[in-house]
Formats: C-alpha cells, structure tokens, sequence
C-alpha cells in the first residue's frame, strides 16, 4: 500500500541547538591575572615591612664613613700610592649614601667632602684652609 501523495513528508527530528564552545581560555587567563596580582603585592608587602625605615641603612652607612675616615689620616697621594685618596673618596661615597634618603647625614657628607674638595682644587695638604676642613670633618665624625 502506498501512502497517499497529499500527507506532507514525515517531519524529520528537530536539529540539536549547537552546542557553544567551553570557553575555557577566559577563566583560566583572569585566574592567572588574579593569582599573579595576589603574588606581587604579598612580595611588596613583606618587602615593604622588612625594608629598614632610615632608607636601607644610612646608619650603617655613616658609621662605615667615619670609620674610614678615622683611619686615614690625609688625602695626600704619596709618590708609591693613592691609597688614602681612595679610603677618603670611599668614605665621602658612604656619606654621600647616607645623606641621600634625607637631611641627616648632609652635614656629615659636606664635611667629608670638602678636603677632598680643596685637595683636588690645590693638590696640597698643607694649607690651614685644608687642615681646618680635616678637623670640621674629624669633628662631624665625632658628633656621631
């Protein structure tokens, strides 16, 4: 028996809707954002409350200075070496360090700094302008 020609054709299942891709990568790339950021800021935290408050150590830094300058007893390069030049070069660098963070230790680098200033402007040592600015920065030291 044949199906008569007038009944329309049998319906076909519907189509499934497609199914939308896992979007997986969304996720995954703000979780590693999040857990980056949440990283980061407990280093800079624990940095920030370990890190000593005078800047890293400008204390240290003005004790060292004066301890080098405590033991050289000019700038003066003799004919065999330099030595003292660079121990009190040395020390104006550590004082220089110090002063940096704040206005503590400025007096203490200007008053190391000067002989070397006027050794370097007059090449000597024995001038009272050169002797008064060893004793202004033995007298900074002092002050400590």
């Amino acid at each position: 028996m044949s199906e008569p020609s007038h009944l329309p054709p049998p319906p076909f299942p519907p189509a499934a809707p497609p199914t939308p891709k896992p979007r997986r990568g969304v996720p995954l790339a703000l979780g590693l954002v999040a857990g980056v950021l949440v990283g980061a800021g407990g280093v800079g935290l624990t940095w920030w409350l370990t890190t000593p408050s005078d800047g890293g150590g400008a204390d240290a830094d003005a004790r060292a200075a004066c301890e080098i300058a405590d033991r050289t007893s000019t700038v003066e390069v003799r004919e065999d070496s330099a030595a003292n030049l660079h121990r009190w070069g040395a020390a104006v660098s550590l004082a220089a360090a110090a002063a940096e963070p704040g206005e503590k230790y400025d007096s203490l680098y200007e008053a190391l700094n000067k002989p070397l200033l006027i050794f370097r402007q007059q090449y000597d040592t024995d001038s009272p302008e050169y002797a008064e600015a060893m004793q202004a920065a033995r007298g900074a030291c002092a002050a400590l």
